[in-house]
Parts: structure tokens; C-alpha cells; sequence
């Protein structure tokens, strides 16, 4: 019998990330585009754009730079 995989939730905004999840992100000038993990997410009420650290050591301009949700481990 083969293990059953979690399913995976489906996720466009960034209020639903949770610390650990995996995106794909873009990247910037110094940083490659790439899967990176999640390492902070602002709080719901937060109103600037800046609202997603991850391992890269950066923050995603959620408003302006692409990503995406890749898995929740």
C-alpha cells in the first residue's frame, strides 16, 4: 500500500502562507528567482507591501514582485 501525500492547500494570498511553506518567488537584482521558505508573514490588519520574509534573507513586495505558492511541508 502506498503512502497517502497530504493534500496540498491551494494559496494566492499571502494572508493564508503560514511560516514554512515553500513559495516560488521571482527574486531581485541580487537574488535569484527560486523556491524559497516562508520565515515571517506580516499580520492581517499590516498595510504596507512588503509583507513576506523568507530564507533569501528578503522581502517580497507582495503589490509589485511575482510569486507563488510551491507546498506546505
Amino acid at each position: 500500500m502506498q503512502p497517502v501525500e497530504p493534500e496540498q492547500p491551494t494559496i494566492t494570498d499571502w494572508l493564508d502562507l503560514q511560516v514554512g511553506d515553500v513559495v516560488w518567488w521571482e527574486g531581485d537584482a541580487r537574488i535569484d528567482s527560486g523556491e524559497y521558505t516562508v520565515e515571517l508573514v506580516e499580520e492581517a490588519d499590516y498595510t504596507g507591501d512588503c509583507a513576506i520574509f523568507l530564507s533569501a534573507k528578503e522581502w517580497v513586495d507582495v503589490s509589485e514582485e511575482k510569486w507563488c505558492f510551491i507546498r506546505r511541508p
